[in-house]
């Protein structure tokens, strides 16, 4: 019999005197003259380790790349190391075999490409750096809302009715679909917890192939109660990045030696209402905002106030959320988007939560209230002024990391080609 005292103990590269014992994977393996270079593969990094016939126990023909070992060794200074020091095996024990490695013998270094091989690629250092950067930005969001006293909710993946394009699927007899957003559970949530947040999948089916869009991507979003305007959801989200920039400063670990992270600026934050903006581009009436107009609010931002952000505010209604409250001219909306160097990252609003308004809003919209019948049992029981905001993970990720495509900040993506893996 074997008794589970909840001990739980990993092998792990912390010296003890100057030997260490810790669990890796053989990256690879390079001969010279007298010895080889084993690279040895952690999650906090990869090492370069020497081996010596002399000096280790086990062989090294015993040893291929791909293998996970755990190894031993004696730790050397040496100052032609990236690290000051070299690692001197003294012995491994081979834990599980690599049968094959993929053959790149024809590489496709297309999005696709890595994708068909992802089992592989997410090991490179430099794309490991991207996933693990993107936790810290979700690891930031949780610790933030959890501090300010948001309650963590989780939603459903299937839904009556998504707000946006999307997805349906078989479920028994009934066809759901696959959200875009987590909002209007949210609300009832928020009725009963006051502030809440969440993090989850969202789903968009529209026909997108440009290098920002994503049919399935991770939606970070929160609900906060007892609110006066829009412009408290507004704070609440740039309290957040200011948090988020300083967990990243405190957390200067390996991520971010493999990875090009840059400082945003964020003293000052401008707020445009929409017609505002219109002025600053010298536009007549229109009903949206194009991919050029927000690379240039962005421009005349960090010119004008040295901000890489920009918000924008009091949209035209037909355009947004249904759920957005109506200001008194009836025609826009407060509701929001917040830009990041020329891309929106996030989108949020100040909520309805008067029952009869919001009946007669989605009719005049054609929305089928049936749809919607639980967020509208919380407006209907009562709620209090609320609002919340949505940010698109791999939007941010892309935008704080520099990269030229969506597709490099999501870890199994899904576009309109790919479903694999």
């Amino acid at each position: 019999m074997i008794i589970a005292d909840g001990n739980f103990n990993t092998p792990s590269l912390v010296p003890s005197d100057n030997s260490v014992n810790f669990n890796c994977c053989v990256e690879d393996i390079r001969p010279k003259n007298k010895f080889s270079f084993v690279y040895l593969r952690t999650k906090e990094k990869t090492y370069k380790a020497v081996y010596r016939e002399n000096m280790c126990k086990s062989h090294i023909s015993t040893l291929k790349i791909g293998d996970y070992i755990n190894a031993e060794g004696v730790i050397k200074k040496q100052l032609r190391a990236d690290d000051g020091y070299e690692i001197n095996l003294t012995d491994f024990k081979v834990l599980t075999s690599a049968r094959a490695l993929p053959d790149f013998s024809t590489p496709d270094l297309s999005f696709e490409g890595l994708q068909k091989h992802r089992a592989f690629t997410i090991r490179n250092e430099k794309i490991r750096g991207i996933f693990r950067f993107q936790n810290l930005i979700q690891n930031a969001f949780i610790k933030f809302f959890e501090n300010n006293g948001f309650e963590n909710v989780n939603v459903p993946t299937l839904v009556l009715k998504s707000e946006m394009p999307s997805f349906s699927v078989d479920y028994f007899e009934k066809t759901p679909e696959l959200p875009f957003s987590p909002m209007t559970y949210m609300s009832t949530a928020t009725a009963a917890f006051e502030k809440t947040y969440t993090i989850t999948h969202s789903f968009s089916s529209k026909r997108h192939t440009s290098s920002r869009h994503l049919n399935e991507f991770i939606s970070m979003s929160f609900q906060a109660g007892y609110i006066e305007n829009v412009y408290d959801i507004i704070n609440i989200l740039v309290s957040y990045i200011k948090f988020l920039i300083e967990f990243i400063e405190k957390d200067r670990t390996n991520i971010l030696k493999v990875i090009d992270f840059k400082k945003p600026l964020i003293s000052d934050i401008p707020v445009f209402t929409f017609n505002e903006a219109l002025e600053i581009l010298n536009k007549s009436y229109q009903s949206d905002l194009d991919p050029t107009d927000i690379k240039k609010i962005c421009t005349y931002a960090k010119d004008s106030y040295s901000s890489d952000f920009v918000f924008v505010t009091d949209f035209p209604s037909k355009k947004r959320q249904f759920y957005a409250i109506d200001n008194k001219d009836n025609n826009t909306a407060q509701s929001f988007d917040l830009y990041f160097k020329g891309l929106k990252i996030a989108t949020g609003s100040n909520n309805i939560t008067d029952f009869d308004i919001q009946t007669n809003k989605m009719e005049k919209l054609n929305i089928n209230t049936q749809d919607y019948e639980m967020y509208l049992q919380a407006l209907k029981y009562g709620i209090m002024p609320y609002g919340g905001a949505m940010i698109g993970l791999e939007r941010f990720t892309m935008q704080l990391l520099g990269l030229s495509n969506i597709r490099e900040a999501s870890l199994f993506m899904r576009d309109l080609h790919t479903f694999n893996p």
